[in-house]
């Protein structure tokens, strides 16, 4: 599964170790979750990633494995299998 996820894009696998992107801002020393209208095309971009390999991962999945999981993010797939 690794080699055929970074086969497609390299950056894929690091989006299923890392967890999905959280775009976030720095507010009086605070780091806290962006809106999306605040949104950079690179986090854009990164979303995007989290999105393709969250579908990539699904569609591999037998129904018995698909039926099994109830997941959010890559991460959790990955941990669920």
């Amino acid at each position: 599964m690794i080699i055929y996820l970074q086969s497609i894009d390299y950056y894929w696998w690091f989006s299923i170790e890392n967890g999905p992107h959280k775009p976030t801002k720095i507010e009086i020393d605070i780091m806290i979750p962006k809106p999306r209208s605040e949104y950079t095309d690179g986090d854009k971009k990164l979303s995007s990633m989290d999105a393709k390999v969250m579908n990539n991962l699904y569609c591999v999945l037998i129904k018995s494995e698909f039926n099994k999981i109830s997941c959010k993010n890559t991460r959790d797939i990955r941990h669920a299998l």
